[in-house]
């Protein structure tokens, strides 16, 4: 048995692994699509899940229907479109759904970082009718970005005097050569790399503030328990910060000499008014003279006034770590995770074929191209497909929702 061929290689990968997976990540992006309609897509991350789910759901039907044909004209079905020139529209079809994907994971992280960073202004710079306009403005920036290429290349009509017939083949304008040279440098280029260092950065941003919020609580339970069911013991640790050096020292003797003049005080009180009762007017000015007579008492209505200052204080760091924001950031920092791992080798490929001018189609290093071009649309394929397995672990409302929707009998 001979061995097979770069074009059968091509046509097996494409029936047996791309097609499967891309139908995979077709039926995900729908599910994702419905589910996030059906909540009501009400808040700021909500809108930018369901503008990356049309966008991956775009980006992988693109990619889909280019192997798709490549596998029936490997199996000989006659076609009146070049399979080169419909592979090359495709593709350009799936690149740019999938940078604008890319667009819409930086700014989800972007979002998620400024909320770890700044929680105290985050909602007022993040607001529904923003994120909307954003997703509104990333599609549009990144459709007019591949303007250039959708007016210098198409397809159109040419007829084939070998078979005396038309067919549809690959047109390119005079200027192509400026329009491909714009688009390796800031296409190929500078999007996705941009893209990647702003993911990059804002994920380890995030990492690190739930790394601080895990800390802040195991400190908050550790605290708690040791202060016990009543709280005093973390009472007399606040008291005692509240001390001076010098109190410190004689704290022990004053309690002790305060408490047997309290305890002088009421048995006179007792001999001299052993039978009237003082009304509330004068025991209120009395507490308030003793409160101001003594430095203990002073202390003590200090620290009693400004122990929900304190405790607000010391949650402001917290903040932006409620349940929600956690589970929040946690699906976003794995969406950021899976992002970098996969648009990494895209990259990777993609310099490659910027430092070697051979890797290209009927060029030197054509079949080293094929499947290096295979590699990039697994790799985006996964990206675009897995969402919905981050969404369903780490959102219980999604979980419910898709558990209510698509299994009988579940609420």
């Amino acid at each position: 048995m001979g061995s097979l061929s770069v074009e059968q290689i091509e046509f097996y990968v494409s029936a047996f692994v791309t097609l499967p997976l891309a139908l995979l990540g077709l039926g995900a992006n729908v599910i994702n699509a419905i589910i996030f309609l059906k909540q009501g897509a009400q808040d700021c991350v909500s809108v930018c899940l369901l503008a990356l789910s049309l966008s991956d759901f775009a980006s992988v039907l693109n990619g889909g229907v280019a192997y798709l044909y490549n596998v029936l004209v490997h199996l000989d079905v006659v076609s009146i479109i070049d399979p080169v020139a419909f592979n090359f529209v495709m593709s350009y079809g799936c690149a740019m759904f999938y940078d604008l994907s890319q667009g819409i994971v930086a700014f989800v992280t972007v979002e998620r970082c400024l909320c770890v960073a700044m929680p105290l202004k985050f909602r007022d710079i993040f607001t529904f009718r923003r994120s909307v306009l954003a997703m509104t403005v990333m599609y549009a920036f990144t459709i007019a970005a591949y303007v250039p290429h959708l007016v210098t290349s198409g397809l159109s009509w040419r007829r084939d005097p070998s078979t005396n017939t038309s067919r549809v083949t690959l047109w390119l304008s005079e200027n192509r050569a400026a329009t491909e040279l714009y688009l390796k440098v800031f296409i190929y280029v500078t999007m996705p790399t941009v893209y990647q260092v702003v993911v990059l950065l804002c994920t380890y941003v995030m990492i690190n503030g739930l790394q601080r919020s895990s800390k802040f609580r195991e400190g908050e339970k550790t605290r708690k328990k040791a202060a016990g069911p009543d709280g005093s013991a973390q009472t007399s640790h606040s008291h005692m910060v509240l001390q001076s050096p010098s109190e410190a020292k004689t704290g022990t003797a004053r309690t002790q000499g305060s408490q047997t003049n309290s305890r002088d005080t009421r048995h006179q009180e007792k001999e001299s008014h052993p039978t009237n009762e003082k009304s509330p007017a004068k025991c209120s000015k009395k507490k308030d003279h003793e409160r101001k007579g003594n430095p203990r008492n002073v202390r003590e209505t200090i620290h009693h006034e400004t122990t929900p200052e304190q405790t607000t204080n010391s949650r402001t760091t917290d903040t932006s770590f409620s349940h929600k924001n956690r589970r929040v950031i946690k699906t976003v920092s794995v969406l950021a995770v899976i992002f970098l791992v996969a648009n990494t080798v895209r990259l990777v490929i993609v310099y490659a074929y910027i430092a070697e001018p051979g890797l290209g189609y009927g060029y030197s290093y054509h079949d080293v191209v094929v499947f290096l071009n295979v590699a990039v649309f697994l790799f985006q394929t996964m990206n675009s497909s897995a969402n919905i397995l981050v969404y369903y672990h780490f959102n219980a409302s999604f979980r419910n929702m898709l558990r209510s929707t698509f299994c009988t009998g579940e609420k």
